[in-house]
């Protein structure tokens, strides 16, 4: 993926909305066809380092608009300008270094965080993790002085016993990966109707429907305006619906309990506030997984109809722990490799199992749009574009007709100042033209 930092140029602006005013809001129209354009046109290109907004490429060639964000670690909101400077300097904002800031951008619902000099992509902890990782706990302090991200390859020695995080540490990381949440908002009725409204092919329908009302098309026109608006009305009902639908089934909440301390304290908490590092219990009777969590103690079994379709349930069991087995070489967590140890988020356990009457346990790795479930919904808000041949097609035509129109306008221009057409008639050649 390509990113471009950008920062504000106030010249640009005063140029462009001039241009705006000067064109009765028509460039802005074209800008909200092209984000990436108006970006262009207010902004300067500057180090990724000083950027306020990102110009992103994706692998399907579109280019997408984010606000870089600065926060501290208690969530706090800072202004970009305030953020990078300090004391005259400019200050390295990497994950959970001494900064106290965090910067990030948002992107189709992926949050990309500033680490070692360039933005990536956050994957939660199943990144180049050591098997034994999941037997242990991260140590936060330790990986503040060493300066690196908890997605880093980190050896055993940073991190503590399996403990659970204490609610400081909670705190701190639910800043960095954000809640737990799959969310997939409703658009307002309003939002979608003009949204579709300036689609460039309705603009061409209202700019046609005027013409054709002014030289007494009632009946023609009418009849345009009306199987529009049947269209527009069809459209916005059937995105809601499959919004509120799409919400309804992805939308999971319950009651975890939560590792804190020790290895007996629970403390009960909303699914929502999980973070990666936490280390959960499966209850006996089952649960929906809310979270992608690598099993350590116990057996579960469980099925993933919702995420493969495969109704035969599977036998989920605990993770490797080389460090136990004397001589044996550690190994590095791979998710495919190790699918058979990871409980995935949206998937049911029908049933646990341990033998030594203890918790079964699992530790969280990846949490919100970062998961399985996650990521699936995220291929289903912004799909690969199907660029079809009659959309292409039909862009052309309009490109063609707008031409002819400019050009009929431009000869009407100069036919009537030379027969002084009264300045009346002058509102009537302009729109016939167009």
């Amino acid at each position: 993926m390509e990113i471009i930092g950008y920062r504000v140029n106030r010249v640009k602006q005063v140029v462009t909305w001039l241009l705006i005013v000067a064109t009765v809001g028509f460039l802005r129209l074209v800008f909200h066809w092209k984000p990436d354009w108006m970006l262009r046109c207010t902004h300067s290109e500057c180090d990724i380092t000083d950027a306020e907004y990102v110009l992103l490429q994706d692998q399907y060639m579109q280019w997408f608009v984010a606000e870089v964000k600065l926060v501290m670690q208690d969530g706090t909101r800072v202004s970009p300008k305030q953020g990078y400077l300090k004391s005259g300097t400019s200050i390295e904002l990497d994950s959970f270094k001494d900064a106290s800031l965090l910067r990030y951008f948002i992107s189709k619902k992926a949050k990309y965080v500033w680490i070692d000099k360039k933005y990536e992509k956050l994957k939660g902890l199943a990144a180049d993790s050591p098997c034994s990782f999941f037997h242990k706990g991260p140590d936060l302090s330790s990986m503040d002085q060493e300066n690196r991200g908890p997605e880093a390859d980190l050896p055993c020695t940073f991190f503590h016993q399996c403990r659970g995080l204490s609610s400081v540490e909670q705190a701190k990381r639910r800043v960095y990966y954000g809640t737990n949440v799959i969310s997939v908002h409703v658009s307002p009725i309003l939002q979608i109707l003009f949204m579709q409204v300036l689609n460039p092919f309705y603009i061409f329908q209202i700019f046609s429907c005027s013409l054709w009302y002014v030289d007494e098309y009632y009946y023609y026109a009418s009849c345009i305006v009306l199987i529009s608006a049947i269209s527009i009305t069809s459209f916005i009902y059937q995105t809601r619906r499959m919004q509120r639908k799409l919400r309804e089934t992805i939308h999971a909440r319950n009651e975890v309990n939560v590792c804190q301390g020790s290895e007996h304290e629970y403390v009960e908490m909303s699914s929502e506030c999980l973070v990666p590092g936490d280390v959960i219990e499966i209850p006996r009777h089952g649960c929906i997984m809310t979270c992608d969590a690598v099993l350590v103690n116990g057996n579960c079994i469980v099925n993933e109809s919702m995420l493969t379709g495969e109704s035969v349930p599977v036998t989920k069991t605990p993770v490797p722990n080389p460090v136990e087995s004397h001589g044996q070489q550690e190994l590095k967590f791979n998710m495919k490799d190790h699918s058979r140890h990871v409980l995935f988020c949206g998937t049911k356990v029908i049933q646990t199992r341990y033998y030594s009457k203890e918790k079964v346990r699992a530790v969280v790795i990846r949490t919100g749009f970062m998961t399985a479930k996650g990521e699936l919904v995220r291929s289903i808000l912004y799909p690969k574009p199907a660029d079809f041949k009659f959309t292409q097609d039909t862009y052309k035509f309009v490109g063609v007709l707008a031409g002819m129109a400019m050009c009929g306008f431009v000869y009407a221009v100069v036919l009537k100042v030379g027969l002084l057409v009264s300045w009346l008639e002058w509102p009537c050649v302009v729109l016939f033209m167009l």
